[in-house]
């Protein structure tokens, strides 16, 4: 080593993880949400892009195909899922800003 170098052991570990969903009635495994952008439109008059649109969609993997899905047709159910509707069990009822 030279001078004030240090030399750091780090271990980085990536996990994709998945969850079981529901989409339209047939059971799935989630992966990822993508995000799709669409080419800027350009203002004629000016030659400038005025905007660029995005959409986003769920990658779910059936067991005959992938497919990206709209995010509001996906239904998970998984430990995650049912930890939340335990927790809105307990707090039903609970006004908006009233703590329970």
């Amino acid at each position: 080593m030279k001078g004030n170098e240090t030399v750091v052991n780090a271990e980085i570990v990536i996990k994709h993880e998945t969850r079981l969903c529901k989409v339209n009635g047939k059971y799935g495994i989630f992966h990822l949400w993508e995000e799709q952008y669409t080419r800027p439109i350009i203002d004629e008059l000016r030659l400038i892009p005025t905007e660029i649109g995005s959409q986003v969609f769920g990658i779910v993997e059936f067991a005959d195909c992938v497919k990206r899905v709209q995010p509001d047709e996906i239904i998970f159910c998984d430990e995650q899922s049912d930890y939340l509707a335990q927790l809105n069990g307990v707090h039903d009822g609970t006004k908006k800003g009233e703590n329970k």
